[in-house]
């Protein structure tokens, strides 16, 4: 009996030292695994920061291998190269699904939640990768869009831009290079000197200020107004100053393919410090996303045009009248450095006399390439 009881002691004290030991162990393997997971996905991340833009890729090898991280996340860089940012988000959220621990990604992903503004949820990513141990250039760029979206949560938003220049002009009067004017069906000679072509320099200056309010909508949907002042001094030809101030005030309405802007305007021009010209109009411009690269838009116009008597010509108020426009054209963008607009434009205008009435037909090709700054 008392063997059996010092046999159990023994046991008993076995047992009760046993489960520390236990515990150490798979404390051990728990850090070894979490150690080679985390290896593992600096490693992936590292690969995933080098591989290429994916511009040879389809949305069918995506379909074929759907759970492919690599592949899926080469393919949301071809979709931002594109310009289609809601592609590249659906499947940038896709890769986070597969493997939420891929910085890169999520990096990636709050990029292009901020482009499309939805900035609530970008704010939550950024701030969720500020607090991971990333390297001090990520965590300044994160800090910058931080600071931007508290900026475009704001719902008032202000810019005053302003502008200086000087300009040469070997004919200001843009006067007949012959020295020669038709006359009743004759060419005389122009014999007033004033009259003849003249060079001269200018001085102009030029600002604008804008504020734009935005409803709050998620959409958003905003509200704005601007003025614009210019002003162009002629060092000689003092008759040819131009100044002109224009307000308008407007809004955007937007859906995710549609946008349309209603605009007033006013605008007044003097002409060597005389008044000349007041024009009030409406404008109407919608920009439909067709696809994520291509937008069609489309613009119009109304204007009322009055003309005022001046010292140098007295007949200016015959040119008072209505003036319509329309254009109308398509902007493609190749990728996010380049874009091309095209365009048409029919206007007509309906003056008091008829001599000044008139049609026009214009066209537009314009490609606009964005460099980066190299640092």
């Amino acid at each position: 009996m008392c063997t059996i009881v010092s046999v159990l002691a023994v046991n008993n004290g076995a047992w009760a030292q046993e489960p520390p030991a236990v515990d150490a162990a798979q404390r051990s393997v728990q850090m070894q695994e979490e150690f080679q997971e985390l290896s593992g996905a600096a490693e992936k991340s590292q690969f995933l920061l080098s591989t290429d833009d994916g511009k040879g890729i389809t949305f069918a090898d995506i379909l074929r291998d759907p759970d492919n991280i690599v592949l899926n996340f080469r393919w949301a860089k071809a979709q931002m190269a594109q310009g289609n940012i809601r592609g590249a988000s659906a499947t940038l959220e896709r890769i986070l699904i597969l493997d939420p621990d891929l910085a890169p990604v999520r990096l990636y992903y709050a990029i292009v939640l901020y482009r499309l503004d939805s900035l609530d949820i970008a704010k939550a990513q950024f701030e969720k990768l500020r607090a991971l141990p990333i390297s001090p250039d990520v965590a300044a760029q994160i800090d910058q869009y931080l600071d931007a979206i508290e900026k475009r949560r704001q719902r008032i938003k202000q810019t005053l831009s302003v502008s200086f220049g000087v300009h040469y002009d070997t004919n200001r009067n843009s006067a007949p290079s012959n020295d020669e004017r038709m006359v009743l069906g004759s060419l005389l000679p122009i014999t007033n000197t004033e009259d003849r072509h003249q060079s001269d320099i200018g001085y102009m200056g030029a600002a604008h200020y804008d504020i734009t309010y935005d409803l709050g909508y998620q959409a958003g949907h905003d509200i704005f107004a601007g003025v614009t002042g210019y002003y162009d001094d002629q060092v000689r030809l003092d008759n040819l100053d131009v100044g002109t101030a224009s307000f308008e005030v407007g809004g955007h309405w937007r859906s995710p393919y549609l946008t349309i802007t209603p605009t007033l305007i006013q605008t007044a021009a003097e002409l060597n410090n005389e008044k000349f010209l007041t024009s009030r109009g409406v404008r109407l411009r919608a920009d439909w996303k067709v696809r994520p690269d291509t937008t069609l838009w489309g613009q119009t116009s109304y204007f009322d045009e009055r003309y005022g008597a001046t010292p140098d010509s007295s007949a200016l108020p015959l040119r008072s009248g209505q003036r319509y426009q329309g254009k109308t054209g398509v902007t493609y963008a190749w990728d996010n450095q380049n874009r091309t607009t095209f365009g048409v434009t029919l206007a007509r205008k309906e003056a008091a006399r008829s001599y000044y009435t008139y049609r026009s037909v214009g066209a537009e090709l314009s490609h606009t390439l964005l460099r980066a700054a190299h640092r």
